[in-house]
């Protein structure tokens, strides 16, 4: 069974919840093993809350928007995304589902903001009622033969397959040729402030939320479907942070290196039973799982990367 482990969220360590198995039958008979999700805006280097945040898998949520801090829009949908989502999959085919899901998890947020009438963290911005507020998400789902990703914004899932990195997404930038031309064909401009911004502010093309910039900030995701095959190392969901100062080749080195280095790490000897073994077994691809993405955001804060470092691997091996 795969697993899971978060490792630090803006410099600042983070919980490991274990995924749920069994989470529902799809009406094609396709049983999800895991739903994973990640929701993410610019945070740079600077600190939004105090304390710390109960992270309720499975969702990794880090929060904020460029220029002013907000974390209110991501932990909305760290609250509600992964319910939407399941909600949707009694229902429609994938794309479909998740198509909804955002297109609800947008309506929501926009609803939510109208209705707000006074901030209650302790962050730069005290009117979360305005409507420049927004979150990138990107969605793994995992079923016995299937990953399924959908992608709104500029976070990223990469398939590490025979040691080749496979991307299964596509950054939503404001200069991508087709977004380009859809953001011209709404109206709107990308104008190049410190790179491609949507008119000037917005540094994605696709968001939930952002609504002083719609339409041409979209909330439709993109929606891949790949076969998983015996060589399937690993699934990588990261934000940009990583991906700015990081290429897909190297962190599926990086990961595959310390899933590898896990087969060099039997389990207990003494461990008889079935269940002690399969026991044993994930907690060594737990902690290449933990070793592989703090490394990675290690790596990243070392190229000093400039934007919030978030990072999740899957363990996609048959026997992990």
């Amino acid at each position: 069974m795969p697993r899971t482990t978060v490792p630090l969220i803006s410099r600042k360590p983070s919980c490991f919840y274990p995924p749920t198995d069994k989470l529902r039958e799809t009406p094609s008979t396709r049983r999800i093993l895991q739903l994973w999700l990640v929701a993410a805006r610019n945070l740079g280097l600077r600190r939004c809350v105090e304390g710390e945040e109960t992270w309720r898998m499975p969702w990794l949520s880090v929060p904020g928007f460029p220029g002013t801090i907000n974390p209110l829009v991501a932990a909305k949908c760290k609250d509600r995304l992964h319910e939407l989502v399941k909600e949707e999959l009694e229902k429609q085919d994938w794309p479909t589902a998740m198509e909804q899901s955002l297109s609800r998890m947008d309506q929501e947020v926009i609803a939510w903001n109208a209705n707000v009438l006074e901030a209650d963290c302790r962050c730069e911005l005290q009117s979360p009622e305005c409507d420049a507020v927004g979150s990138t998400a990107v969605i793994a789902v995992l079923t016995a033969d299937k990953v399924i990703v959908a992608n709104c914004g500029d976070s990223r899932a990469v398939l590490c397959r025979g040691g080749k990195p496979i991307p299964l997404s596509s950054d939503h930038k404001p200069d991508r040729p087709d977004e380009l031309n859809r953001i011209h064909e709404a109206g709107g401009r990308v104008i190049y402030w410190d790179g491609p911004r949507v008119q000037g502010m917005l540094a994605m093309s696709r968001a939930i939320g952002d609504n002083y910039l719609k339409p041409y900030v979209s909330c439709v995701p993109e929606v891949t479907i790949t076969d998983r095959t015996a060589e399937d190392d690993c699934l990588i969901l990261a934000t940009d942070g990583l991906w700015d100062v990081v290429s897909n080749e190297t962190a599926c080195g990086v990961a595959r290196t310390c899933l590898r280095g896990s087969n060099h790490s039997p389990p207990n000897p003494g461990a008889a039973l079935e269940g002690e073994i399969e026991g044993a077994a994930t907690e060594m691809s737990d902690k290449a799982c933990s070793d592989a993405s703090m490394l990675l955001t290690k790596l990243a804060l070392a190229r000093h990367s400039t934007d919030n470092v978030s990072v999740v691997v899957v363990d996609l091996r048959r026997g992990a």
